[in-house]
């Protein structure tokens, strides 16, 4: 834990926020300060992620004012922000799982300055180290001499470390069973929480080994119910969830690497985790679908991961590497907090969007691929679908949207979503600008053209003298005059309208013409959009 000194006033945790969207597509955004060893934490609501950061941040600073060992110190705090104060950093973002556990453990076990009487950390020289009792003295020497906690390694895959927990071995011969040669693979798998109803195929179901690869018939799950996804006691887990308690919400899940990236089957609470097949007597991972990547829980984070090469803290997180969930009836984009957009749910009079469950189909990995021999295509809707498996009637035109970093950018600011360019009318629009600069240019060209004419007639003319039938000898400055003038319009007028005439013209066949060989070709050749 950080600490910065403020005068009086300690800054024991920098300040961070959690962000997150409840069902009616808010962002609620929860944010924490450590002050003098306590946490001081207010949670908003609001339908932007800057606004609810700014009501948290404001929530807090304006009751650590009311706090009255905190009201003097805070008098230079301006529009009601604590970063404003000396000493404090911006707001990092952490994930709602690591403010949870934060706020489940609770604050640091330290010595408070109130038993000794003032701030240890502000002893600087050895006056002030004089000035202090026995009592406070011996206070500060067992704080000193208390040992620290070794910190824990950390396990992370690689091709040197292929197993997180310790290899099985074989009965008889001895041999691990790793998957080389022509030996089976055993390892941790998590049981897959079943309700009542449920069929759960694995390999085992068929005489194989279960190496975490499940196909899951059932009903519709939601992952919004924490104690579904993380329980050692099985009869404190919610069986209703989504649209599970609804006819025609059947669901196939088809999933592999769940508990990912370091599944366990059984707790190691008091003895060491030997692979799958052992735990006797102690508790068995019972895990539902975990839609989304799920970190900084405590429970989990308590495992450790005992192999031949040491013992390893378990990171608290936990995810299933690749899933394909098909459901009848389901909340999709909420299930997997998917970015929603503004036509996905029809606004209410209160502002508040309504959710409107439908049938889905979800694809999720690290990586999704789709490789056609010849095309692909991504169609929504037509003339032939106008009603929903619900039987409700299709009454808007629902398009295609492709949505990078799920709409929100590292800094947790909001991405907003941009119309795609149509090819064909891109090119028309841009063939008509180039007409018009055409026309303009033909247009001044002709202007030149008759000031040219205008100027030379003008510099070659006879004044007249004020007598009847007299004339003059033609102005030799007038005629110098024309001279340059006629040169310098010629090149600088009538010359760079050509050449501009000419570049419009290479640019409407480079990038606007497809000649087949022109890589600048503003269009696909292809791939359509609509």
């Amino acid at each position: 834990m950080s600490e910065t000194k403020n005068k009086n006033l300690e800054i024991t945790m920098q300040p961070k926020y959690s962000s997150k969207r409840d069902k009616d597509g808010n962002y609620v955004v929860s944010y924490s300060i450590g002050i003098d060893g306590q946490q001081f934490s207010k949670e908003s609501k609001a339908k932007t992620h800057e606004q609810a950061l700014n009501q948290s941040r404001e929530r807090v600073t304006r009751s650590l004012m009311k706090e009255p060992q905190y009201e003097s110190k805070l008098k230079q705090v301006k529009d009601n922000n604590i970063e404003g104060l000396l000493g404090v950093n911006p707001s990092v973002q952490e994930t709602p799982e690591q403010y949870s556990a934060r706020k489940d453990q609770g604050p640091t076990p330290s010595i408070p300055n109130s038993d000794l009487g003032f701030n240890a950390s502000a002893l600087n020289n050895v006056d002030e180290l004089e000035k202090i009792t026995e009592e406070q003295s011996k206070v500060i020497q067992n704080q000193n001499n208390t040992p620290k906690k070794p910190k824990e390694k950390v396990f992370k895959k690689s091709e040197k470390f292929r197993n997180h927990v310790a290899w099985v071995k074989e009965n008889g011969d001895g041999q691990i069973l790793d998957g080389n040669g022509r030996r089976h693979l055993i390892e941790p798998v998590p049981n897959y929480f079943k309700r009542s109803g449920d069929a759960i195929l694995t390999a085992q179901s068929f005489g194989g080994i279960d190496n975490n690869a499940t196909i899951a018939f059932t009903r519709d799950m939601s992952p919004l119910r924490d104690q579904l996804v993380f329980s050692r006691d099985i009869s404190k887990a919610n069986y209703v969830s989504g649209y599970s308690n609804h006819m025609g919400a059947g669901a196939i899940d088809i999933v592999v690497g769940r508990m990912a990236p370091y599944p366990l089957a059984t707790s190691n609470k008091t003895n060491s985790n030997q692979g799958a097949d052992s735990g006797k007597g102690r508790p068995k991972w019972t895990v539902a679908p975990c839609f989304n990547t799920i970190k900084g829980q405590s429970l989990l984070s308590t495992e450790k991961l005992i192999t031949e090469k040491g013992t390893f803290s378990h990171p608290g997180m936990m995810m299933d590497a690749a899933r394909i969930y098909i459901s009848q009836l389901t909340d999709i984009d909420e299930n997997f907090k998917l970015f929603p957009l503004p036509n996905v749910a029809n606004p209410t009079a209160s502002g508040k969007r309504t959710l409107v469950p439908t049938s889905a189909i979800m694809l999720k990995a690290d990586k999704l691929r789709m490789h056609a021999r010849q095309d692909i295509k991504i169609v929504t809707g037509g003339p032939f679908e106008t009603i929903n498996s619900l039987g409700n009637r299709i009454t808007v035109n629902n398009g295609i949207h492709l949505i990078a970093q799920n709409g929100i950018n590292r800094d947790g600011k909001q991405v907003p979503q941009h119309p795609m360019v149509l090819g064909d009318n891109l090119i028309k629009a841009l063939e008509e600008i180039l007409q018009l600069q055409s026309d303009t240019a033909q247009a001044l060209d002709h202007m030149v053209s008759v000031q040219m004419i205008f100027n030379n007639i003008l510099a070659k003319n006879f004044d007249l003298l004020p007598l009847p039938a007299g004339t003059t000898i033609p102005n030799p400055f007038k005629t110098i005059a024309d001279y340059f003038a006629t040169l310098e319009l010629t090149f600088k007028t009538r010359f760079g309208t050509f050449f501009q005439m000419v570049n419009n013209f290479r640019a409407n066949t480079t990038y606007l013409k497809d000649s087949g060989k022109d890589e600048n070709f503003i269009l696909s050749r292809y791939n359509t959009v609509n």
